[in-house]
């Protein structure tokens, strides 16, 4: 089984731009995605036809991988978990017309919803 982690984002009008996590903590960004090259993570994104919905999968082999991914995401110095929270607030809470579902599907199959909180 897999730990997959799915963000839904969801735009009134693609006159509004998605948030990027590059645009926000671009050094941080680049050591996730190297990460998950160097740890086998699939990463996938999909944009729905009429451009107002962007579907971003994350796919760990396990629970344990996930878990790995979170220690070491946690232990690294250019990952503030206070300012990331603080920024999804402003850019996706704080903006009616954008709206972010991040739910993750565990190794026994088990659904739960990751944000909102």
């Amino acid at each position: 089984m897999a730990a997959t982690l799915t963000s839904t984002y969801v735009r009134a009008n693609t006159g509004i731009a998605f948030p990027k996590l590059s645009d926000h903590n671009a050094d941080f960004d680049a050591w996730r995605r190297q990460w998950f090259t160097d740890n086998g993570v699939d990463i996938s994104f999909s944009l729905s036809g009429d451009e107002l919905t962007l579907t971003v999968v994350i796919e760990h082999d396990s629970d344990a991988a996930y878990q790995t991914y979170k220690d070491a995401r946690d232990g690294n110095a250019l990952y503030d978990a206070s300012s990331y929270s603080n920024w999804i607030q402003t850019t996706i809470t704080d903006n009616s017309d954008l709206s972010l579902t991040v739910t993750l599907n565990n190794d026994a199959g088990e659904t739960s919803t990751l944000w909102p909180e």
